[in-house]
């Protein structure tokens, strides 16, 4: 007990007291992601001392008056309670960041509270990275850290390339100076435009990745439309434009890749033969103006086929529009990107393509044939 007694003895002494002790409130309790100094037993009137681990706090704040925190060893043998934001879960708390910052143009895998080392990846969307660049990083982990914050977080810039190319007139292969040249892009509906110079010539300083499609106009011109997809640097095939034409009048338009060399543009409609061998004719029985307006032999073309005064024909006839491979190799069946576009006074009319539309026999492609007197596609 607390109480004891001394007696007086016979040789007229007291007897020997006894010590008062401290009292012993044994080891000091654990405590979950905290740490203590004390390994032994702790006596009154002492304390057990500890530190919430890096990355845990009392509270779950970040701040150094609540990382520290003791116990002290009270008179009845026991340490004192816990704080009280430790009793629940006799632990500290993990440091929470808050929610995990939202990327735009981009994707996360959570959008939740955060709390210390817990993690989020991130990717940006297609058409971005990390620097605006093709090659840039995409993809990146963060996480909270002890100190209450994100430890890393990048925006995504939208990737811009260069392309460049040339607006030319179909019938004469000549620059068209003055076009306007519209890059849309597919994925963000943003629009960049320009105008071409003396030479036809347009550039795209900061054009955007993925799918994109180039609007082509020009007064007094049908205007001209091509999609592609955008993943480096690059210069665009020519676009042509064709001037719009009067009531009576008609063009067909052949362009192709660098191979074959040279395909041919054929117009035929009885005895008259247009091709490159008679580039001009007046083709009598059907009062048609028949006219090769380029006779291209270099790869791409274009090749350009006018006819005028359709609909003043009395005669019915089935004339065909032919592609002729002059080059014979590589074959026709061999290739799929050879296109014939057909515009009259209203713009285009309709498109063929290779492999998808007309016959091919050996290394003709009948495309099309045409009514000159209704002025309808047959």
């Amino acid at each position: 007990g607390n109480v004891f007694e001394q007696t007086c003895t016979k040789t007229g002494e007291f007897s020997v007291p006894e010590t008062c002790k401290a009292v012993n409130c044994g080891v000091p309790p654990r405590v979950a992601f905290a740490e203590t100094a004390q390994s032994t037993t702790v006596q009154f009137p002492g304390a057990a001392h500890y530190q919430c681990k890096p990355g845990y706090t009392i509270a779950g704040k970040p701040t150094p008056e609540h990382q520290d925190f003791s116990l002290r060893c009270l008179k009845t043998g026991k340490f004192q309670a816990l704080p009280a934001e430790l009793q629940e879960e006799r632990a500290c708390k993990p440091v929470v960041c808050g929610k995990a910052p939202e990327l735009k143009h981009g994707s996360q895998t959570t959008k939740d509270v955060l709390k210390y080392d817990d993690d989020v990846f991130y990717e940006c969307a297609t058409g971005y990275t990390v620097d605006g660049t093709v090659f840039g990083d995409k993809r990146w982990r963060t996480r909270c850290t002890a100190t209450g914050k994100i430890d890393k977080m990048f925006t995504c810039q939208l990737i811009a390339l260069v392309v460049q190319g040339e607006v030319r007139d179909v019938t004469d292969n000549k620059a068209v100076e003055g076009a306007k040249v519209v890059l849309e892009s597919t994925l963000t509906g943003e629009a960049y435009s320009t105008k071409t110079d003396v030479h036809g010539r347009y550039i795209f300083q900061e054009a955007p990745t993925g799918r994109v499609t180039l609007k082509v106009s020009k007064g007094q011109m049908v205007n001209a439309a091509r999609t592609m997809t955008l993943s480096e640097d690059r210069f665009v095939p020519d676009v042509y434009l064709s001037p719009v034409l009067p009531s009576d009048g008609w063009r067909v338009e052949l362009t192709w890749g660098s191979q074959p060399k040279d395909l041919d543009a054929h117009f035929i409609c009885g005895a008259c033969h247009l091709s490159h061998l008679n580039q001009r004719i007046n083709c009598k029985p059907y009062k048609l103006q028949m006219a090769l307006d380029i006779d291209a032999h270099a790869g791409r073309g274009p090749e350009t086929v006018t006819l005028m005064n359709v609909g003043a024909s009395t005669r019915k006839g089935n004339c065909r529009f032919e592609v002729v491979n002059y080059s014979k190799s590589p074959g026709l069946k061999s290739r799929s990107d050879a296109v014939v576009t057909v515009f009259n006074s209203g713009g285009k009319v309709k498109e063929y393509r290779l492999g998808s539309a007309g016959t091919i026999t050996g290394e003709t492609w009948e495309v099309f044939q045409f009514d000159p007197k209704d002025g309808k596609l047959l």
